[in-house]
């Protein structure tokens, strides 16, 4: 927390969020504060789009579950990443000091719109 960049240790940066924002814990109280799928897609943006892990709390209900609307949300976010990040434009390939990245097509680096 108060470290420098010149210090002996490395952590890694870490983004927290509850999927069930802004509680932490599950509660029949919070169902509706649920993160949409576009608000999700906009965390991942800022926390892995820019070199953080993205820690995702996806809170038990009272029997221990992930509660179903929250499961189905997982699944949909996981899917999205899949679509959007699934396949790569580009494959890499090193030789010596050299870095290859071929392109099979015109492609234009710009940040899909949700």
């Amino acid at each position: 927390m108060h470290g420098t960049p010149d210090g002996d240790a490395w952590v890694p940066v870490e983004c927290d969020v509850s999927i069930r924002r802004p509680n932490w814990f599950w509660s029949t109280t919070n169902e509706k504060h649920l993160m949409t799928l576009d608000q999700l897609i906009e965390v991942y943006y800022r926390s892995v789009g820019r070199g953080a892990q993205l820690l995702l709390n996806i809170p038990p209900d009272r029997t221990g579950h992930m509660a179903a609307a929250d499961f189905a949300r997982a699944k949909e976010f996981g899917e999205e990443l899949r679509r959007r990040f699934g396949k790569s434009v580009a494959e890499t390939a090193a030789v010596a000091s050299a870095l290859s990245c071929p392109f099979s097509r015109m492609t234009r680096a710009t940040r899909p719109t949700t």
